[in-house]
């Protein structure tokens, strides 16, 4: 093999190295590119309900606990009437 059958023969891998993808390549380059996308997007998907569940729930606890602040404020108080000296309050 002479240098100059090299370079023709090296010429012509170039070649058919620049000549890109095939379609068979880029179809599959796509569906895995779709499988991650869809793996990304069920993810966001998954962690956008949990972070709905838990602000649901935080509103909820932030409302029982002012309910038992209030409640228990008046539950304290309950038969006290002060200092009136009101028989009618006995």
């Amino acid at each position: 093999m002479t240098l100059n059958d090299f370079k023709q023969k090296q010429g012509v891998d170039s070649q058919r190295r620049a000549r890109g993808f095939s379609l068979i390549e880029l179809m599959v380059a796509m569906v895995i590119a779709l499988i991650v996308l869809a793996g990304v997007l069920s993810s966001f998907l998954a962690s956008k309900q949990a972070y709905l569940y838990n602000q649901e729930v935080a509103f909820i606890q932030e409302n029982a606990r002012y309910a038992a602040a209030y409640l228990s404020a008046d539950i304290r108080e309950a038969g006290n009437f002060g200092c009136s000296n009101d028989s009618a309050a006995n």
